[in-house]
């Protein structure tokens, strides 16, 4: 028959209910470490795939910067044209100005050779067979209120012509 109560067995049950326990613990150590190391690599996983997701969208952003500002240099050529267009109406409003305020030199009495007109300065140059044509288109010039000052200038004397000139500056302001 065997004794339970002796210090032996109890001793041995004792170590073997300690080895139970370790391993037990054992066990459960290794599932933390298994658990966290599991979860850490998932963990990891998922930040690398959120920080793709963060790139591609950093890139689609930076592609659409780079459209702004292909359309902003875009909308700066344009207003650049739009500027200069404005700018060459101006001077075709004041040089259709100046051909009214001239109006005398629409006429069958003389034959315009040139007509240049630069920012407030026109100079003119043309032929007329009558010389009191000219007097008169110089009162005209007087009276405008659209020349600054200018000057007629007879440049050619011949016996049937006069080849003349006419060289002024506009207003400022206009």
């Amino acid at each position: 028959m065997v004794n339970f109560l002796t210090k032996e067995f109890i001793w041995e049950q004792r170590q073997g209910l300690i080895y139970f326990i370790l391993i037990i613990l054992s066990i459960l150590l290794i599932f933390a470490v298994a658990y966290y190391t599991i979860n850490s690599y998932l963990e990891l996983k998922l930040l690398k795939e959120k920080q793709q997701v963060v790139a591609k969208q950093n890139q689609k952003l930076k592609d659409k910067i780079a459209q702004i500002e292909k359309i902003e240099e875009q909308n700066a050529n344009i207003k650049e044209k739009i500027e200069t267009k404005q700018q060459q109406l101006k001077e075709m409003t004041e040089a259709k100005e100046v051909w009214e305020e001239l109006s005398l030199l629409a006429s069958p009495d003389i034959q315009l050779q040139s007509f240049e007109f630069s920012e407030q300065n026109f100079n003119i140059s043309g032929i007329t067979k009558d010389m009191q044509y000219l007097n008169l288109l110089n009162r005209q010039l007087e009276e405008t209120s659209l020349l600054q000052k200018f000057y007629l200038d007879e440049i050619n004397k011949r016996k049937k012509f006069v080849i003349f000139r006419i060289e002024g500056q506009l207003q400022k302001g206009e």
